[in-house]
């Protein structure tokens, strides 16, 4: 069964009325998981400065727990009020507990934490972007972090939000035992900016960042294309753990993002990584809430995880959506760069 680690500190990070990270996206997944999952609370208390401090700066952390203390902002998209640190505390409890729900057997995990935090590099922004995009502590780079030190060789984050993950780039750009995987909406179209298909990694991390770049308005009859590259590097690198950040807001009715997938998308990929667990290419699964802001897809999208978690059967909740034959055409010529850089999984 799919668990759920849930702390009413998500819900204290405070933002301005109608700012779309707002604590209905939490509700909104927690409704969707409603009598499909078990929900616990954090098992573990850590401490946040030290924990933050495995992936971000000091000085950085510092700053933003410093903060705290009043509110404010780290940048015109980025606020800090007097209970994020509260809302960040229970987010690194909760990594920390799904870790030790990992190493215990536990094959699915669903964390659905705020504020996100796929965005933040070192020191705050990454990779020249404008803002933080919302985000504040990197939750997926922290929890495979926390992995490998608990005992991981490799572990895999496979980035689905519709912005591209700058700052989990940044931060694990140079190693192998962190492979870093994103489709997101073609980086000339949205922001941060980055994520074309060259950027593949340095050093011993050269070949372990993985970037799928998506023309606007692409479909599922398309994403599904892309998908095959994911699973075949997947099966290949053979990661402990799959690190999955769930940003919905690649869905065609998010307000912020111009692709076209529905949450068959989104099905497709619960059930390739189902698969892969099921298969022992992997051990376990932990699912991190990222983007995504229309509030019942990310009701019926944590619906589907939970069912597909459960083994619960076929799972339909929409029609799948088609591409444009123009898409089409800037897609192909994606893909075809695509082959050029990663042969070994097509």
């Amino acid at each position: 069964m799919l668990v759920v680690v849930y702390d009413e500190g998500y819900l204290r990070h405070e933002t301005p009325a109608n700012h779309p990270e707002s604590p209905n996206r939490v509700l909104s997944a927690l409704s969707g998981v409603e009598g499909l999952a078990e929900v616990i609370k954090p098992t573990v208390n850590v401490d946040l400065i030290e924990i933050a401090g495995l992936v971000h700066e000091y000085h950085y952390v510092e700053y933003v727990t410093s903060l705290c203390a009043t509110g404010g902002r780290l940048d015109q998209d980025t606020y800090v009020s007097k209970g994020t640190c509260d809302a960040l505390s229970s987010s690194v409890n909760a990594l920390a507990t799904a870790v030790n729900l990992l190493k215990s057997g536990t094959s699915h995990v669903y964390l659905p934490l705020r504020p996100p935090g796929h965005h933040v590099g070192f020191r705050g922004r990454a990779l020249l972007a404008p803002t933080q995009g919302f985000c504040i502590l990197n939750n997926a780079a922290i929890i495979s972090s926390l992995l490998l030190r608990g005992g991981a060789s490799r572990v895999a984050i496979l980035d689905i939000d519709a912005h591209h993950g700058n700052g989990t780039q940044e931060i694990f750009y140079n190693t192998s035992r962190v492979f870093y995987i994103s489709t997101h909406q073609d980086p000339r179209t949205i922001y941060p900016g980055t994520g074309y298909i060259n950027e593949i990694g340095v050093g011993e991390g050269e070949g372990f960042n993985m970037n799928i770049p998506l023309p606007p308005m692409t479909g599922d009859d398309l994403f599904k294309v892309a998908l095959k590259p994911i699973e075949n590097a997947l099966r290949e690198y053979k990661p402990n753990y799959v690190v999955v950040s769930l940003g919905f807001d690649s869905h065609y009715l998010d307000p912020l993002t111009n692709l076209n997938l529905s949450l068959s998308s989104y099905i497709e990929v619960f059930l390739m990584v189902k698969r892969l667990i099921d298969e022992g290419i992997t051990e376990g699964s932990v699912y991190i809430m990222e983007g995504g802001y229309n509030t019942d897809v990310i009701k019926q999208g944590s619906r589907a995880l939970a069912m597909i978690s459960n083994d619960t059967g076929a799972v339909k909740i929409e029609d799948h959506t088609k591409t444009s034959a123009e898409v089409v055409k800037y897609f192909n010529k994606m893909i075809e760069q695509h082959k050029a850089l990663f042969p070994q999984y097509w």
